[in-house]
């Protein structure tokens, strides 16, 4: 008699990996919608033609979608400016978002503590698409940096310490997926660029840490963080250098990056629920 393996449920796949697992098809109305909020991360007010432009959706499929998330309250019309902004139900759901998350609150005490003590920006983040989002961050550097970053900021993953971080955290087929994603063959020096991030994963395995630089005198470095949820976190911390200080301060602020992972490891670790 011929038996057959019982093909385990997705939703027990799910707690097995630790990987959301669902065979079922997802609604594909609701993910053009989502696009469409997605293309005013960076710009607070958008038409048509430039909603369609940057989701690459066609003009009819946009005005449908458009006209719903104003319906819902999603999206506002201004009369004014003859162009949609996101509607202030979004405040209130990323307040709710942000409250919510116990592991932020466990992690805020340690990271300001650090800040204040060394001096330096210290945050907690994690991965959104093709970049890596501020969930909290302490500003701390006294030198006047051009960028200044909060809660909800995003970097590059492709540049950043914290996205070389969550890379290093992945199996090697999931690392290839990503980079082929952030860095396709055929776009200018793929080859060197993807060569630079395989470098910074591979300095995590080494070292424990990741080093990114946005500017030429602005260093971060990022340490990767499992949350029980089996989301990876990076916390980070940055700093202004120069070249007679750049090695000096690298050595310092490396052992004060992964001793503040550590302690954040610990703190949720010895939490009850978060």
């Amino acid at each position: 008699m011929v038996t057959h393996a019982t093909i385990p449920s997705t939703r027990q796949q799910t707690n097995d990996t630790g990987r959301y697992v669902r065979s079922t098809p997802g609604n594909q109305s609701l993910t053009r919608g989502l696009e469409v909020l997605r293309a005013f991360m960076l710009t607070p007010l958008l038409t048509n033609a430039e909603i369609a432009e940057r989701t690459g959706l066609p003009r009819p499929t946009v005005s449908r979608l458009v006209h719903a998330l104003v319906d819902s309250g999603f999206l506002l019309y201004d009369i004014g400016c003859k162009a949609y902004r996101l509607g202030p139900v979004h405040l209130s759901l990323a307040k709710t978002f942000h409250s919510d998350l116990q592991l932020i609150k466990l992690a805020e005490p340690l990271l300001r503590r650090y800040s204040e003590q060394a001096g330096i920006n210290a945050g907690l983040a994690v991965p959104d698409q093709q970049d890596m989002m501020y969930l909290t961050t302490i500003r701390n550097e006294k030198s006047g940096m051009i960028r200044q970053a909060t809660w909800g900021s995003r970097m590059p993953m492709e540049t950043s310490s914290a996205g070389a971080a969550y890379l290093a955290s992945l199996p090697a087929d999931e690392q290839r997926k990503i980079v082929d994603t952030l860095i396709p063959a055929h776009c200018t020096n793929a080859q060197a660029r993807s060569a630079r991030l395989y470098e910074g994963i591979a300095h995590v395995a080494r070292h424990g840490f990741s080093i990114g630089e946005w500017q030429p005198d602005n260093i971060g470095l990022s340490v990767p963080l499992m949350g029980r949820s089996g989301t990876v976190y990076c916390s980070t911390v940055s700093f202004m250098v120069n070249e007679a200080t750049r090695g000096e301060l690298i050595a310092k602020h490396s052992t004060i990056a992964l001793s503040l992972a550590e302690d954040i490891r610990l703190a949720w670790k010895n939490a009850s629920r978060y």
